[in-house]
């Protein structure tokens, strides 16, 4: 008996033997690309700053996909204006790497989207006429050395910007509203580096504006205030912006640092 039962623990083991080594085959490939893609993202946005971010431009939603074709599985489907973080600012034959986590994922890991998908800042274009968000409010909460503030900007119709915080407003001069496709950002003239927080939608079709700060703060009440309508009278499009000053310019590959021996 005990000769048999050995023998069937042994045939368990060896049946069973292929299936742990696919199983840990696969964490281990999961996690070196995880891995990768941290590396990758850090690399980037250490070396072209803001370059690397991105945000869904389609309002249906973006694809995130295993490889660059619009046949490949799709891993991630990203929601209208939310951020996707790049793993290089540059596109390949209309697709650009970015990292992606499915539902049932922990880690990120490489994925693809088609470029004409994303609104990345070089898109983002300076809002200089027409602009209907006369007031914006929304708080943050305590965290760390940082007090709990409130945030209001106000601005006029030419995109002119101030920003008044309860805890003072030094650092949060001389910026702009930066706009492309429904999507806006606030940012400092001559170092777009320096922005605002929050990630702002403009449907002025339906006189509203929504701010997206669920991870780190809320918006105020109200959270906005447009422009009276007389004040945008003759604007045959809201907003106006100017194409020559876009919030940064399309980066430029940058030679890799040649290793000392």
């Amino acid at each position: 008996m005990k000769q048999i039962i050995r023998s069937i623990l042994l045939w368990s083991l060896r049946s069973a033997f292929p299936l742990f080594i696919g199983f840990f085959g696969s964490l281990y490939a999961s996690l070196t690309t995880a891995q990768e893609a941290r590396e990758l993202f850090a690399a980037c946005s250490g070396k072209y700053g803001h370059a690397c971010f991105a945000y869904a431009k389609d309002r249906s939603g973006v694809a995130l996909r295993e490889e660059p074709k619009v046949t490949a599985p799709v891993i991630q489907e990203v929601p209208f204006a939310s951020l996707i973080l790049l793993l290089e600012p540059f596109e390949r034959e209309g697709w650009v790497r970015t990292r992606a986590r499915s539902t049932n994922e922990k880690s990120a890991r490489i994925a693809w989207v088609r470029r004409i998908d994303i609104a990345m800042a070089s898109d983002f274009q300076r809002v200089v006429g027409c602009w209907p968000a006369s007031e914006l409010t929304w708080t943050v909460e305590e965290e760390g050395d940082e007090p709990r503030r409130t945030f209001t900007v106000l601005a006029n119709t030419s995109g002119k910007v101030e920003v008044k915080v309860t805890a003072g407003s030094a650092g949060y001069r001389d910026l702009a509203v930066w706009y492309a496709y429904g999507i806006f950002r606030i940012a400092k003239v001559g170092n777009t580096k320096e922005s605002l927080d929050p990630i702002f939608v403009l449907d002025y079709a339906k006189r509203n504006v929504r701010l997206d700060i669920d991870s780190f703060g809320q918006i105020g009440d109200p959270p906005f205030r447009l422009a009276p309508e007389e004040s945008l009278r003759g604007c045959t499009v809201i907003p106006k912006v100017d194409i020559k000053q876009p919030m940064s310019q399309p980066p430029k590959r940058r030679p890799k640092k040649a290793q000392k021996d």
